[in-house]
């Protein structure tokens, strides 16, 4: 029973994760944005250590300018190559949340990591769950 219970719950978070990233796209609106800066931090992944870079734009959003960032670190930092600082572009910005904005290209649906994962996990639970109880363990 308990692996049921924690697949359901798994699998409950894993569709919030889903729900919560398309109400942020569906919601998002296009802005014109200037490239302002580059943040970079060192994470370490399994073994090694590596740089993740986000960019950091300025928009305005009436009268108001605001200041947003990528929504996630990427490793790669190909934004100065394709933009450049100071360069012009269209970004798209859920004003509910206008510190945060996503590249045209990162608009189609596709599914974040952590979203896998937690319907994966719960999958797996789920089963291990259901074999158990009809066992009666």
């Amino acid at each position: 029973m308990f692996f049921l219970v924690c697949g359901v719950i798994s699998l409950l978070f894993g569709v919030f994760l889903i729900y919560a990233k398309s109400d942020r796209i569906k919601n998002a609106q296009p802005f014109i944005a200037k490239l302002v800066g580059i943040e970079s931090k060192t994470v370490k992944t399994g073994g090694g250590i590596r740089k993740v870079y986000r960019a950091v734009v300025s928009y305005k959003n009436g009268s108001i300018s605001r200041t947003a960032h990528q929504h996630n670190y990427v490793y790669y930092d190909d934004h100065r190559e394709r933009f450049g600082l100071g360069d012009e572009f269209t970004v798209y910005i859920d004003t509910r949340m206008g510190d945060v904005f996503y590249f045209p290209a990162e608009m189609r649906g596709r599914v974040d990591f952590g979203a896998l994962a937690a319907l994966l996990i719960g999958a797996f639970f789920v089963i291990a769950g259901i074999i158990f109880v009809s066992r009666g363990m």
